[in-house]
Parts: structure tokens; sequence; C-alpha cells
């Protein structure tokens, strides 16, 4: 089951593509949400990440980010 809203996710201040948010399989209560990392995202050990659904933002975070091999 998908979520009702579309997040937004930005990644480095760069938005990303959400592939998927909703109920995770086989997991009661927990939602995922699945995101396409944009090309031009920087690169580092430490990205920020925010996602928004509705009007409401999350806490930001941070992902390490590689150059693609």
């Amino acid at each position: 089951m998908e979520t009702r809203e579309k997040p937004t996710v930005t990644i480095g201040g760069v938005q990303a593509d959400v592939v998927f948010s909703g109920l995770a399989p086989g997991f009661i209560g927990l939602y995922q949400v699945n995101v396409r990392i944009p090309d031009t995202a920087p690169i580092g050990d430490a990205v920020p990440l925010r996602m928004t659904i509705g009007e409401v933002p999350s806490n930001e975070v941070t992902v390490a980010i590689a150059e693609a091999q």
C-alpha cells in the first residue's frame, strides 16, 4: 500500500526521484521510501538528505555517496 501523498526528497539540495513510498512488505506499521540518487547529487561522506510529505519536513540526516563505478 502506497502513501496517500508522494513525498519529496532532496539529497545535497538536489531533488531525487521517489520510486516508492509506502508500507514495507512483510513488516507491520513500517514505511519505506525508495529514491533514485540524482546524477548531480554531491559526493561525500555526509551529504544531507531531507524528506517532506505534505507540509511536514523530516529531520535532516546525512548519507554517504560515492562516485559511480
